[in-house]
């Protein structure tokens, strides 16, 4: 979590910088509620993608937030697209059956508590705007900047 938060709060943006990356008891709070729910293999391997990114010297929390603006803005994506890196075809099979389970259990949940879905960030992709991004469309983002290695293994200990 502390290397996340690294790229977290170093991440550029356009325009100003957003106050959730002043905000380190937030993102605690949200991201290691998502990291305790994880097995240790896909935990271990997602460390291992944060290390050799700071070694490297990349960002994936930038990759992350970039990838979504395939989405939210596609004119600023097309304008970065070649700087990140490409997810091949079946890659993208993969993180969308991914995608689809996760949002099936989503709805599976807002059937369950109806009133937490007024609390929520928008659920689908196609009703993102620039300055509301859905459930799905942070999902993807997330999932296309993980290694290979831990796309898998996040995708095993989903099922």
């Amino acid at each position: 979590m502390e290397l996340e938060w690294e790229m977290f709060t170093t991440t550029k943006n356009e325009g100003t910088r957003a106050d959730c990356q002043d905000n380190y008891d937030y993102f605690k709070i949200m991201r290691l509620s998502q990291f305790y729910s994880w097995d240790y293999n896909t935990l271990s391997s997602y460390k291992d993608d944060l290390l050799k990114a700071k070694t490297e010297g990349y960002n994936l929390v930038t990759y992350k937030y970039a990838y979504m603006e395939k989405s939210t803005d596609l004119e600023s994506y097309l304008a970065i697209e070649n700087f990140l890196p490409k997810i091949s075809e079946s890659r993208q099979a993969i993180q969308e059956e991914i995608i689809k389970v996760q949002l099936q259990m989503l709805e599976d949940f807002y059937s369950l508590y109806p009133k937490a879905k007024e609390m929520m960030r928008i659920t689908y992709t196609k009703d993102d705007t620039v300055n509301n991004t859905s459930y799905e469309t942070y999902l993807r983002g997330e999932l296309s900047s993980y290694s290979e290695k831990t796309m898998i293994a996040y995708a095993s200990y989903l099922i």
